[in-house]
């Protein structure tokens, strides 16, 4: 019976996890909803699918006591909470005030990025707060002048013609060493992504300490993967795809963006991911569809042969998730290899603040979808080791991470580079 119940939630996956609506965060709540047994999680999943046009799904899972974090506008509150707390037991309104707690982290942005001088060189950068994306490439701009073991170039282009640049690290170009690769806002509001992969490498740029983490290995690392996106959440916070346009043939209305974490061309368009061009898990008309994962595809395969790691950086739910996100019982040959390195990660950072992350093969650990980074890098390119790894929180601020979480989290980011540095090392 189980079994079957779970079969017919698999089914449903595609429907939950392609929600999307331009939900008015005015008058908003995240709730979330914890299933505590098989018929609860089917019965959200329902829910889900029946209300798409609504909710904006913020966490999904498809096990038990995991929670879903759901996004509902202020003028369906009253009936889906009727709807939802008798049949959901573990039930919880997680954030209050959406649209107040967005204008709040807005204005004390705003004061702080007044009242601090212009950034001239690299240790002018502020890490205490997040920034934009022309800041970002400043960020970029000066480690490469400043750095000689630090060369910036372009990975590609993104749809809108911006430019997608890489940093690589490496104290000898003419040397080929062990590479690690590590990319950061796929999914454009999870800002906290970004502010933790540029602390990272600050330390590791000028903490001497650390000079051995670019000593034994070379890195490349693309801040800004879906920087129109990302560009794009200055006005609207919450937007998660890139900015590609496309046509809603069951509606007939223009929407735009696809999921870059669907959109890679490994299980493209399976379970997890929508055919439809307004859901937030839209996988694109093609796999590739988008220049930006098309673009990095081209430079992983390019230097496959170096790359020993793909670290694929998202937010929000403390995981440390390795392939296959396609479907369970799946695993990479090196599944072992795996299970010490992501257990050794957890220990590191876990030791750090005291925060647990939870590692584990990536569709049984949250749920199936299918079109990632890291099953393409796995399946397709053969990169020994993968990794999504998802920072703070587990649930209080979601995307919404305050400013002061960017060192403590970064910190944890920064402990887990350590064990992998150490791991490909040995």
């Amino acid at each position: 019976m189980g079994g079957n119940i779970f079969l017919h939630i698999f089914c449903l996956m595609v429907s939950f996890v392609a929600v999307q609506c331009h939900v008015d965060i005015e008058g908003s709540q995240v709730w979330r909803l914890t299933p505590t047994t098989e018929s609860e999680l089917e019965f959200i999943y329902e829910f889900a699918q029946l209300n798409s046009d609504h909710i904006d799904i913020w966490q999904h899972s498809s096990v038990l006591h995991r929670p879903i974090d759901v996004m509902v506008p202020a003028d369906k509150l009253d009936v889906f909470r009727n709807q939802l707390q008798p049949r959901v037991s573990r039930f919880t309104v997680m954030i209050q005030d959406v649209h107040g707690m967005v204008s709040e982290q807005e204005e004390e942005l705003d004061r702080k990025r007044k009242s601090r001088g212009s950034l001239r060189a690299f240790a002018d950068f502020d890490y205490t707060i997040y920034h934009t994306h022309d800041e970002i490439q400043g960020w970029m701009d000066m480690a490469a002048e400043e750095f000689t073991e630090v060369e910036q170039f372009q990975v590609g282009v993104s749809y809108e013609g911006r430019t997608i640049n890489a940093l690589k690290i490496s104290m000898d170009p003419s040397v080929n060493k062990t590479t690690l690769y590590v990319d950061s806002l796929i999914h454009a509001r999870e800002w906290i992504t970004a502010a933790s992969v540029m602390w990272t490498f600050k330390e590791i740029l000028t903490n001497p300490d650390l000079t051995y983490m670019k000593d034994v290995v070379n890195w490349y690392v693309v801040p800004m993967v879906n920087i129109d996106g990302y560009a794009y959440t200055q006005n609207e916070r919450l937007w998660r795809k890139t900015r590609s346009k496309g046509m809603n043939l069951q509606s007939g209305t223009m929407c735009q963006g696809v999921d870059g974490n669907r959109n890679w061309d490994y299980q493209w368009g399976g379970t997890g991911a929508s055919p439809y061009p307004c859901d937030i898990t839209y996988h694109g008309p093609l796999p590739f569809s988008e220049s930006e994962t098309r673009h990095l595809s081209y430079f992983i395969e390019e230097h496959k042969d170096l790359i020993k790691a793909v670290i694929s950086v998202h937010s929000y739910g403390q995981l440390l998730l390795y392939p296959y996100c396609y479907e369970t019982n799946q695993y990479p040959v090196n599944r072992e290899e795996y299970n010490t390195l992501g257990q050794n990660m957890q220990q590191a950072m876990l030791a750090l603040h005291g925060k647990t992350y939870v590692f584990g093969q990536c569709a049984e650990t949250i749920y199936i979808h299918a079109g990632t980074t890291i099953d393409w890098a796995s399946g397709v390119a053969g990169i020994d080791i993968n990794f999504t790894i998802e920072l703070r929180d587990e649930g209080e601020f979601g995307f919404l991470l305050p400013p002061d979480q960017i060192l403590p989290t970064a910190g944890e980011f920064l402990e887990a580079m350590k064990v992998l540095v150490a791991h490909v090392d040995t």
